[in-house]
């Protein structure tokens, strides 16, 4: 899993994503948001095979 320097913010609007960060893995869902330290390994994965997910990512410092 990835990691680097900063941090990573987001709110899910649509459908579901399945958040792992270092060992511990969050299913979230509409309305639910997210805050972690980038330098922890992460990915970002849609549960679903049919269904897209709509989030709202903020991270820092900007990479483009």
């Amino acid at each position: 899993m990835p990691c680097h320097e900063g941090e990573e913010a987001g709110i899910i609007i649509e459908g579901q994503l399945e958040l792992t960060v270092g060992k511990d893995v969050y299913l979230l869902n509409p309305g639910d948001s997210y805050y972690f330290d980038s330098n922890r390994p992460h990915r970002f994965c849609n549960p679903s095979n049919d269904k897209k997910c709509r989030l709202i990512s903020c991270t820092t410092p900007g990479n483009f």
